[in-house]
């Protein structure tokens, strides 16, 4: 499964500017995709309940 986004630098500017967090991560957080990504879904996993 592939997802590709295209998001213009405005459009990053105002999903970045109306959360307190934002994080762009290989994969998804069951099923990461590098060793960072892995690392921060584990480190958000521990929050109860997910930040949204």
């Amino acid at each position: 499964m592939s997802n590709e986004f295209n998001w213009t630098p405005d459009e990053l500017q105002a999903i970045v500017d109306e959360h307190a967090l934002v994080l762009f991560m290989k994969g998804e957080p069951g099923a990461p995709q590098c060793g960072f990504s892995n690392r921060a879904a584990q480190a958000l996993q521990t929050l109860e309940p997910l930040p949204r």
